[in-house]
């Protein structure tokens, strides 16, 4: 290898991974409600774990360790995976051509991690100059109304809303950056989104609140687009 090159290597780590889903359904006669709890324990080796602090902009080591919970945890969480999460979908079914729906989620930490010779880097006074971002703890909540038309109810009419809160929050983790001097970079959510959906079928229509796949489309578009719905939810396109 010539001088001033460099290679990198994967190493092997383990990861303890262990949690539970609880879920919970209720129906009465025209309410129905779902909700399911996921709690995710995703540990990986913390690759800042005693590692020495490093003078930003500098090559110096200094004599103590990267500070806060970087420096001093063995282990942590993995990026990506929240510590746990909570969504539920809620209809009202007050006759059979018509059926409102809510589907709220709760989100827990979900951790994005600066790389490690970025976590090293401290300014004068001892301080990282690259946090570990929580982009996490956020609350969603989405909504439909669907309308069915026709003898045999084989027409159906959906609006539904997207972040009916105009909530602001991360759907994605921030990019790692280049140098302290390059701003993380991540996918921000917020604003309103609504969308009318029209379908057809000449069987027999589901009522339930996926509803059945759709055919024409037109959308009404309040803000930048939100957080991708639930699978089986009537935000789910079909």
């Amino acid at each position: 290898m010539d001088p001033g090159q460099t290679v990198a290597v994967n190493a092997l780590a383990k990861q303890d991974i262990e949690g539970f889903t609880i879920d919970v359904a209720f129906d009465f006669d025209k309410w129905q409600a779902d909700f399911s709890y996921t709690n995710m324990e995703s540990l990986e080796p913390n690759p800042v774990y005693g590692v020495a602090a490093r003078l930003d902009g500098t090559t110096t080591d200094l004599d103590f360790v990267v500070p806060g919970a970087a420096g001093s945890s063995k282990l942590r969480q993995s990026s990506e995976r929240p510590e746990w999460t909570l969504s539920g979908l809620i209809t009202y079914t007050p006759t059979d051509r018509w059926v409102f729906a809510l589907n709220p989620r709760w989100q827990g930490p979900e951790w994005a991690y600066a790389g490690t010779t970025l976590a090293r880097m401290v300014d004068e006074n001892g301080d990282r100059v690259m946090d570990d971002m929580n982009f996490g703890d956020y609350f969603v909540l989405n909504g439909s109304v669907q309308y069915f038309l026709g003898d045999k109810k084989q027409h159906r009419f959906l609006i539904r809303g997207v972040n009916l809160l105009d909530e602001d929050y991360l759907s994605a983790p921030p990019a790692a950056p280049a140098t302290t001097a390059t701003p993380l970079r991540c996918v921000a959510r917020s604003g309103r989104t609504t969308a009318l959906i029209t379908s057809s079928t000449a069987g027999t229509v589901n009522r339930g609140p996926s509803g059945s796949s759709t055919n024409t489309r037109s959308n009404r578009t309040k803000g930048p687009a939100s957080l991708s719905p639930l699978a089986g939810s009537p935000f789910s396109e079909g």
